[in-house]
């Protein structure tokens, strides 16, 4: 793990209390800045004999650090005395608009070294990011019950983070990496990948993968010349260029971009697929979850959808295309296999079918250049509309509604 220090270098939301040097509040920073503590030659403080509730709050110069941030520390030295207890101080964040504080905080006759942890940010509940920090304001708040001392001479935040690993030439063994990478670039692996924690960067690149390769967690660009091992991602994948696969590839997060040459071995999304161009499939391709849209040239082997697909496009499919959910749109130029939809389709074209079409579900709309022998079977045929414009084959059966007939126009 790696640490970064920043300090306050200008006024924040809140300037309520008073400053050694007698100047405007607005400088108050000024005082509570230093590296090493001067224990009060330089202060901000809590006039008068008043009780009430003051805060300071103070802006943050940019961030330096990169990878996956672990937890800030706030540090503060303050001195809050009365012999009563009765005074106290708090250390303060402001992040996304909202305060948040530590718990009550005294000390003895002295200035003393205190602190408060945040692992995770308090408004958006989930890690910290730099984006996060760089927007953070720190400070401290005073509770004074009239006389007493309530003072503070340095605040500052350390930020704890996983430093980037970056990875160059061939790995030929285990590779694994637990914290954030930034970029990965291998002419040749032979052996394991592991991640489990973000892939930040930027681009991630393989020229050629013989073993496994294993993601669990985000993947902001994955290039591979090619695959003969397999490939699983459970994290997010935002974009996978792929020249050619002869293993297996298996996603189980959210894919953004899919970008395939060649696919002659297994391909299984369980989440959801934004966008998917393959320009050959010889294995088999399945998505258990939602596809926006899918774009083929040729698939040789099987196709099978358990989600529901925005939208495909297809220019050659030969074997066999199965899909469970919703299609919404399909257009194939040439089927010569099986084309089977378990769910509901909105609309289907294709300008030529020598296979079977199946249709168990409920079909909107289905136009056709030229059937050649097609065997149609539909089960709920109350809400399909056709329209079929050049027919060669005579009879068709729809289950609860027959008609023989050579020439079909829309209903």
């Amino acid at each position: 793990m790696s640490t970064e220090i920043l300090r306050p270098n200008a006024a924040g939301a809140l300037n309520e209390l008073e400053n050694s040097g007698g100047g405007a509040q607005t400088t108050n920073y000024s005082y509570v800045d230093e590296a090493v503590a001067d224990n009060g030659t330089t202060e901000v403080y809590y006039a008068g004999v008043t009780v009430g509730i003051k805060t300071d709050l103070y802006n943050l110069p940019a961030h330096a650090g990169s990878g996956t941030i672990d937890k800030i520390i706030v540090y503060a030295k303050v001195y809050a005395y009365k012999a009563d207890s009765t005074n106290y101080c708090r250390i303060a964040i402001k992040t996304g608009g909202t305060v948040y504080y530590s718990g009550q905080l005294q000390t003895a006759a002295a200035y003393e070294n205190k602190s408060y942890e945040w692992t995770t940010n308090p408004q958006t509940t989930v890690a910290w990011t730099w984006d996060d920090i760089d927007a953070l304001q720190i400070g401290t708040e005073f509770y004074k019950n009239g006389s007493g001392v309530a003072a503070c001479t340095q605040v500052y935040i350390e930020v704890t983070y996983a430093t980037p690993t970056i990875y160059e030439q061939a790995t030929a063994g285990v590779l694994a990496t637990t914290g954030a990478l930034v970029k990965l670039t291998n002419m040749s692996t032979s052996g394991i990948l592991t991640f489990s924690a973000i892939i930040i960067a930027l681009k991630t690149m393989y020229r050629d993968i013989l073993g496994a390769l294993t993601f669990n967690g985000s993947v902001v660009r994955q290039t591979n010349k090619s695959l003969s091992g397999s490939l699983v991602s459970a994290g997010t994948l935002v974009r996978l260029t792929l020249k050619l696969i002869a293993g297996s590839l298996v996603l189980v997060g959210t894919l953004n971009k899919l970008i395939s040459i060649s696919i002659a071995g297994i391909l299984t999304f369980s989440g959801n697929v934004v966008k998917t161009i393959l320009k050959a499939i010889i294995g088999l391709l399945e998505f258990n979850g939602n596809i926006n849209k899918s774009i083929s040239k040729s698939i040789t082997g099987i196709l099978s959808s358990s989600g529901n697909l925005s939208k495909a496009t297809i220019k050659t499919l030969s074997g066999v295309l199965t899909f469970s959910g919703v299609l919404s749109k399909l257009y194939a130029k040439f089927l010569t296999g099986t084309l089977r939809f378990l769910g509901k389709v909105q609309k289907q074209t294709s300008k030529n079918i020598s296979g079977t079409l199946n249709l168990s579900g409920i079909l909107h709309r289905l136009g056709w250049n030229r059937l050649v022998d097609i065997a149609s079977s539909w089960v709920n045929t109350s809400d399909q509309t056709s329209m079929w414009t050049q027919q060669t084959k005579k009879t068709t059966t729809w289950t609860g509604k027959e008609k023989e007939t050579t020439t079909w126009t829309e209903e």
